[in-house]
Formats: structure tokens, sequence, C-alpha cells
């Protein structure tokens, strides 16, 4: 009888939940349609919402724990959490790679293509945008299409609900906050996904340790949940890859066949969000590959399925199947100094990796754990690890190696998933006991309040008044870095 009583909570915590992310959906799309009308004030009431939402949320996710930590119900309830954090922010980045996703999926759900042809009339005469590329016929975007297919069902159901949904101007709150949504929807899954494969691998306390790690002490939380970056969606795909096929039952060989078609076409789907995870998506499609004889056709078949699609696209807009939006790009921007490159991206004040993320120092002390785990047959571990060299090891010889304008080491953030998943290799060895697993605390709990400040305190502007793309020297400077302004501007409020 106690047993029900305890369900019968669970399941009225859960729809308290479903009612207040209703509300708040439904309060979201009235706001919309508020500012569509010129003169209006309109007042969106985010934290009254979102702050119901969350706490409802956060005591379902709580129980589902307690009760059953590999459940999917509680990965489900994880990944809300994760999202509402995300979407409390109030934060939504305009970054011209995010705005292309933004125009592409505003075509696709009103017009069925991924031109971007509509928009063109918001910039006249002038000289169109970088992120957007001429082709003989058409407007398109230069950056890859997959985001805009994964936030289109978010867009979809805005418009669905009345939001005025259309071709605005590029910062029009229409088109940026339906694209914050499927942005912190697309994080907040890949969250929930992230915590049902660590799951797998490790017991429950580790696996929401890594978990934390990955949500919140990553550009997951400062970035790439804050706009439609392809990081993202890149980031989703690569963890859902890994957990469709480490539930595979090896006995049921129809299922096995199915999880792995799906595994591999998302391991494809991946060179659709962000072409330059190759190596990412290869190691995983290796994975699925080498582990049973049965499934190695289903998952190339899978893969094969957005790679032809993304040929086709390519070749419809520009030509070829072997070209892409990036052409533009020449041979002689990969041919930068590797060493320099690999230091900034791990260490300089502007873009390291472990100044932004130094929990991530402990994954070299997870190679042990990895050698044990390879000895028993778990190949998983040494190909995460060989996908994170492979991948700096490719940009570091990228000439901006600092991605441009951006908020620490966001090119690099697509590396997180596979990096949070080595640390749990390091939980288990016996070296981390006492001193060393303080250390990790500290370094975790450090990651979490860097980035927790970076999205709610971000300086927007310190890239344009530093001019880093023709001043790569101010990536450098300790004393102006986009950390200590951003702690500057808390100080000062």
């Amino acid at each position: 009888m106690g047993d029900l009583r305890f369900l019968r909570r669970l399941w009225l915590d859960e729809a308290c939940a479903v009612a207040c992310l209703a509300a708040m959906f439904v309060r979201a799309v009235r706001w919309l349609r508020c500012l569509a009308r010129p003169g209006s004030h309109c007042t969106p009431h985010w934290p009254l919402f979102i702050g119901a939402a969350l706490a409802t949320s956060g005591l379902a996710a709580a129980w589902n724990f307690r009760a059953d930590p590999r459940s999917r119900r509680s990965a489900v309830w994880i990944g809300v959490v994760a999202t509402l954090v995300y979407l409390a922010t109030g934060r939504a980045d305009m970054g011209g790679d995010a705005t292309s996703a933004r125009y592409a999926a505003v075509s696709l759900i009103k017009h069925g293509d991924l031109n971007l042809d509509e928009f063109g009339k918001f910039y006249g005469s002038q000289a169109i945008p970088h992120f957007i590329v001429r082709t003989p016929e058409h407007l398109v975007s230069k950056y890859a299409i997959g985001p805009a297919i994964l936030a289109a069902p978010v867009f979809q159901a805005f418009r669905w609900a009345g939001a005025p949904i259309k071709p605005w101007h590029p910062g029009h709150p229409s088109l940026v906050w339906p694209a914050k949504v499927a942005a912190a929807t697309i994080a907040g899954a890949s969250v929930g996904l992230f915590f049902r494969a660590a799951s797998r691998f490790a017991g429950p306390r580790p696996a929401l340790v890594v978990t934390i790690a990955y949500a919140a002490g990553t550009t997951l939380l400062s970035t790439v949940s804050q706009s439609l970056w392809q990081h993202g969606p890149a980031q989703l795909c690569l963890i859902a890859a890994i957990a469709v096929w480490s539930a595979t039952p090896s006995d049921e060989r129809a299922r096995m066949r199915l999880r792995a078609l799906a595994a591999g076409a998302l391991a494809g789907f991946v060179l659709l969000c962000r072409p330059a995870d190759l190596f990412l998506a290869g190691v995983v499609l290796l994975w699925i590959v080498a582990g049973r004889d049965a499934a190695r056709g289903w998952a190339i078949a899978g893969a094969m399925l957005p790679a032809a699609f993304l040929a086709g696209y390519d070749w419809y807009y520009f030509g070829a199947p072997w070209r892409m939006g990036y052409g533009a790009l020449a041979s002689s921007e990969w041919r930068g100094d590797p060493l320099r490159g690999l230091v900034g991206m791990l260490v300089s004040p502007a873009r390291g990796l472990l100044v932004y993320s130094p929990v991530f120092a402990f994954v070299p002390f997870a190679v042990r754990g990895i050698r044990e785990r390879a000895r028993n047959g778990e190949p998983l571990w040494a190909l995460l690890l060989a996908g994170v060299v492979l991948h700096l090891a490719l940009y570091s010889r990228w000439t901006v190696w600092w991605g441009g304008w951006s908020l620490g080491y966001r090119m690099l953030s697509d590396v997180t998933p596979f990096a949070c998943l080595l640390l749990i290799p390091f939980l288990e060895t016996r070296g981390a006991r006492g001193p060393c697993r303080a250390a990790f605390g500290l370094a975790l709990v450090a990651s979490v309040v860097i980035h927790t400040s970076l999205a709610w305190n971000e300086d927007c502007n310190w890239d344009r008044r530093r001019d880093t793309d023709h001043h790569p020297e101010v990536l450098w400077d300790w004393r102006h870095s986009p950390l200590m302004s951003c702690y500057r501007g808390v100080a000062r409020r």
C-alpha cells in the first residue's frame, strides 16, 4: 500500500510539472503575439512561470531518481530540469551561425525548403551577411542545416499555437525566442540522454556526478543552450547514438538491428549538424560497427541515410555533392602552428578548455581505467579518448583556432560529452580517493560556478571591444579576459 501511495504522489508531481510547462508555453506564445502588435507593452513574466515549472519538475526528477535512478523517467525529468535552467538565463545569443539556422527553420516550416530567399529583402542593396551564401538561383545558409531540421518542430509548435512565426528581421523576438527554446530543448534532451547512457556504464552516483559536470560545468550551459548553434544538435546526436546502442540486448537480433540502424543514422546526422565533427562521429560509428557482426551492415546503412541527404542538398544548391557553404574556406586556413593552437585551446585565458572547465584536467587520470576496460572487452572508452585527441589535433591546425567571436571554448563544445563520459573510469579507479577526490570536487564546483556566472552575466561585446580577429594577442591577456570582465560586471552590480 505504501508503494501505491508513493506512485500516486509521483504521478501528482509529474502532473503538476506538466501543467506548469504547458502554462509556460502558453504564456510564451501570448507574449510573442503581443510583440507582433506595434506599440504594445508586453511583459513575459518569465521568472514566475519558469520558477514554478522548475520547482515541480525538480521534485518529479528527485522522486524518480530515488525510485529508480536507471529508469527512463529519471532521465526524462533530469532533461526537463536542465532545459528549464537553460531557459531561465533570459539570454538569447544572436551569432551569425545561429541566425542562419533560425532562417532555415522558418523557411522549412513555411515553404518546405531550406533556402533563405525570403529573407533577402532585409538586406536590400547591402552586401549579404557572412552566414548567407548566394548561389546562382538561391540564397542559402553557409552553415550546416541539421540544426534547422531539429529546431523546425519547435518552431512549428509555436506556429500551431498562434505565435507569429514568419520571415521577420534577424533580431525579432518571434525568431529569436523560439530558437532559444529549441536550443534549450535540444541541450536538455542531450543531458537526459547523457544521464541515460552514463547510468549504463556506472553506478547512479558517478552517473549523476558526470551528468552535472556535462550539464552545468561546460559551455552547454553558458553558450550552446542559449541560441541555435551547430554544437547543441551535434552533441545531441553523438550522445543519442551512444545511448541507443548501449541499450542493445545481445539476445534479441531484430531489436539489435533496429538499434544499429538508428544509432548509425544518428552518428551520420552529426555531419548534417557540424561537418567538422567527422572524427567524433567516426569513432561512435566504429564502436557500433565493431560491436556485433550482425549489426555492422545495418549501422553503415543508417549512417548512409543522412550522408545521402547531405550529398543531395549540396548537389542541389551548390552544384556538386562534395561542395558546401564552407567552400570559400581556403586550405591555407588549416596550416596553422599546431602547438600554438593546441596550447591556446587548452589554457589561454579567453578560450582555454581547462580554464573554463577545470574538471577536464582529470581526464588524463582516467587512462588507467580506460586500459582496464579495454582489456575487459570494452573498446568504447579508448575510442572516446581517440575522438577527443583527433578533434583537438584537427582544430589546432586552424589558423583561427579561437573560432572568431565566441564565449570560452565554444569551438570545442562538441568534445564535452566524450570528455565527461571519460571521467567515469577516473571516478571508478582506486586513485580517485581522498585528496584526489577532493580536488576533483573542487574542480567540478569551479566549473559549475564559472559557467553559471557566464550564463547570467556574459560580456557579449568582449570580442568586439578587443577586436580579437585582428589582435589575437589579447586572447592571452589574463587581467582583461572574458572571465574577469564577467566578474567585474557582477561586482559593479
